[in-house]
């Protein structure tokens, strides 16, 4: 009887812990969901706007690795050796120089 209760004791103890760890990625996702979507999502925006937002953001993410891997190339061509030094130098050119 001991045993059993001790079980059901660790069944419930897993079960909120779950139930914790489940309510704090729906909190997690719902604040990335805000920080990403316009206010009043999907209402206050066109049928569209999902797609576009999903392409446009693939866009921007190939786009920077093709920036990246060019800035690569031209630099092997030139004698320097390094991805890292490309990306440092792709770093350089777009976020660094656009500062000032």
């Amino acid at each position: 009887a001991q045993k059993q209760k001790g079980q059901r004791e660790e069944e419930l103890v897993k079960s909120k812990s779950r139930s914790s760890a489940g309510s704090k990625q729906g909190r997690l996702v719902e604040e990335i969901l805000q920080f990403f979507l316009p206010e009043g999502f999907p209402e206050s925006v066109g049928d569209s706007y999902l797609a576009y937002s999903l392409w446009r953001g693939a866009q921007n993410v190939i786009s920077a690795m093709t920036a990246v891997l060019s800035t690569h190339a031209l630099l092997k061509a030139v004698g320097v050796r390094g991805a890292g030094v490309a990306a440092a130098t792709n770093w350089v050119l777009k976020d660094g120089i656009g500062q000032i």
